[in-house]
């Protein structure tokens, strides 16, 4: 029998207070390992990446790389950056404009 009060690690959503819409909590919500699957896009974790690079999308090979040792915050954020590079079919590294909006 289960006690009436249930631990669980998910965070309930939480209201935006300027649109009173819900948003996810953090960490939870869109498993993003599963949309670069969706996009075709492999993912790769490495510790061959340039010190101040955390993640990379190599376009021509459909690839993103991610800096391995990161933790679950970092990484999500890394991972949802490059993402976007992907969705953009981005072919350019470190111009500011396609930086900003992958961000």
């Amino acid at each position: 029998m289960q006690s009436a009060k249930q631990t669980s690690s998910h965070k309930p959503p939480t209201r935006n207070r300027r649109t009173n819409r819900t948003r996810p909590s953090i960490g939870g919500g869109l498993d993003l390992d599963k949309i670069a699957e969706l996009f075709g896009v492999r993912v790769a974790e490495t510790k061959d990446l340039h010190p101040s690079h955390a993640g990379m999308f190599i376009h021509h090979r459909w690839l993103i790389l991610v800096r391995s040792g990161l933790d679950a915050w970092n990484r999500r954020s890394v991972l949802a950056h490059e993402l976007a590079h992907a969705y953009y079919r981005d072919e350019i590294y470190g111009d500011p404009r396609i930086e900003k909006r992958a961000n």
